[in-house]
Order: structure tokens, then sequence, then C-alpha cells
């Protein structure tokens, strides 16, 4: 099923990308992106605290993972944003054969380290706003956000950077 989902993701960005399907234009704002607005109401029904702005949502949760949400013409981007305390650094050798092992496993998730040791995940919502869709969508994004985080902080726990010499 992963995998099959995963050649679906790989073979619908290829036609996007292609320009042989035209993609639907997603405004930047939810004032004039109304699946936008759908997606944070629905978020919030799911117990999300959601902030609007001009250009991103913020939907925070003590159950979920945050997200912040941004549209761009191609779809909707969901980001979860995980920080790493300076007192547990990050052994950078090694770690990106861990992302690339999450990101071959992953169907519908991308999963990134930032220069500041901050682990990344997205997915994207290329479709139309439809309940039904999105709360599948959801869940199977945020199950699989669940399994790399936990694959990764179960590889950096057993391999452990070198703690920064203090004065």
């Amino acid at each position: 099923m992963r995998l099959a989902l995963s050649v679906f993701c790989v073979f619908a960005i290829g036609i996007l990308s292609a320009g042989l399907v035209e993609a639907q234009e997603v405004a930047t704002d939810s004032d004039t992106n109304p699946d936008l607005a759908k997606i944070a109401e629905h978020l919030s029904f799911f117990g999300y605290s959601v902030e609007e702005s001009e250009d991103v949502v913020l939907a925070t949760s003590e159950d979920w993972h945050n997200l912040f949400i941004q549209a761009f013409p191609n779809g909707i981007l969901f980001t979860s944003v995980y920080t790493n305390d300076s007192d547990f650094p990050i052994q950078r050798e090694g770690v990106f054969e861990v992302l690339n092992s999450i990101n071959s496993d992953a169907g519908l998730t991308r999963s990134y380290l930032t220069d500041d040791d901050e682990f990344l995940m997205e997915i994207i919502w290329t479709g139309a706003y439809d309940r039904e869709q999105f709360s599948i969508f959801l869940r199977t994004g945020t199950d699989e956000m669940t399994n790399n985080l936990t694959a990764y902080w179960e590889w950096v726990l057993e391999h452990p950077g070198a703690v920064p010499e203090t004065d």
C-alpha cells in the first residue's frame, strides 16, 4: 500500500511538473483561498488551536503535530518542525542515512534536517478540499509523521553527538 501511494505521489507530481495537467491555482491566504479556510476549520474541529495570518496558518495541538500551513500554486503545504535542545546535539555523521531511510519508507511525508538541527516534516495537499478525503489525508499524514519522528529520535538517542564545551 505504501509503495503504491509513493508511486502515485511521484506520478502525480511528475504530471503536474510536466504541465500535462493544469494545477489548481491556490491563493496564499485564507481570506482569498476557501480551501485553506475550510482546512483551518477542519483542524479546529479536530481540536487544533488555529491562528490565521496573511500568508500562513498555525495549527497547534497538545495531542497532534503542530503544523505551519501555507498555500502555494500547486497545493497546500503542511510543515511540522521539531527543534533540538542545544545540550543534546545531533551527530550529523550518519543522520542523513536515517533520513534517507525514513523518506524511502514514507508515502506522504518528506523529512529534512536543517543547518540548525531542526527536524522538519512536510506533507502537501494537492486537491480541492473534500471533508472525507482531507480527514483520510490528515490521519494518514500525521500517523506517518509520528512514525518518522519516532524513527528519527530512536536513531538520535542511539547516536548522540558531542556535547559542546562551555567556558
